[in-house]
């Protein structure tokens, strides 16, 4: 681990988060304030493909633009495994959304880290491909939850999916949702879905939603 990351991770360490009462998500939501999207950075198949890599200086420039809220869209298809267990909690992948979140929760500003353009799950061609793409998402959230476990509920949110749609159904997103909530750690317990816009045209809202609060909005700005 470099110097820098060292760093951050001594900013971030349980210790120094003091924990804080769960916020409820219109809490979250209202505390988010005018927030900003880091776009085609971590969500490109290669970090600085589509755009500039991700600098720990923006989000002091963030802040001091009065931006109180962050979303750190991700792309995990390109540096996980397509077979169990997917994920370790070394990925080197896994190390740099932690590092650039953590200068992002470092600063005090709300949070969001999500799945994005990770195609291989809505694009399922029937339930047990749908299963089995599944598995690995359970896992990366899993993995993702560990890490991120310490961090203080009123400065982190997960987006599950973005945009689901493609092939998925109510059920399936049902299963995703009732799945990925299963394994994240108790006191995280916001959990923003992404927006439905795309979604509505296969199937409607879905009618069930996990016992866990999960509120359904549009998280930043951008896609």
């Amino acid at each position: 681990m470099n110097v820098r990351r060292l760093k951050l991770e001594s900013r971030l360490k349980p210790s120094t988060m003091a924990p804080i009462a769960a916020p409820s998500p219109a809490q979250f939501v209202a505390s988010m304030g005018m927030g900003i999207n880091l776009g085609n950075v971590l969500d490109a198949p290669k970090e600085g493909q589509w755009a500039a890599p991700a600098e720990e200086r923006y989000f002091d420039s963030y802040a001091a633009a009065g931006f109180r809220s962050v979303r750190v869209p991700c792309r995990w298809s390109q540096h996980t495994s397509t077979t169990p267990p997917y994920i370790t909690a070394h990925n080197p992948f896994l190390a740099r959304v932690f590092e650039v979140a953590g200068w992002s929760i470092s600063r005090k500003l709300r949070t969001v880290i999500n799945a994005h353009h990770d195609d291989w799950l809505d694009g399922a061609a029937d339930d047990a491909a749908f299963t089995r793409a599944l598995d690995r998402l359970v896992a990366i959230w899993r993995t993702v939850g560990e890490r991120f476990a310490h961090v203080p509920d009123n400065l982190l949110a997960f987006e599950v999916y973005n945009e689901p749609h493609l092939n998925m159904t109510t059920r399936w997103l049902n299963r995703m949702n009732a799945a990925v909530l299963a394994v994240l750690p108790s006191r995280v317990s916001r959990i923003p879905v992404g927006p439905l816009r795309h979604f509505a045209a296969r199937t409607s809202r879905p009618s069930a939603r996990p016992t866990r609060r999960v509120p359904s909005f549009w998280v930043g700005c951008g896609g």
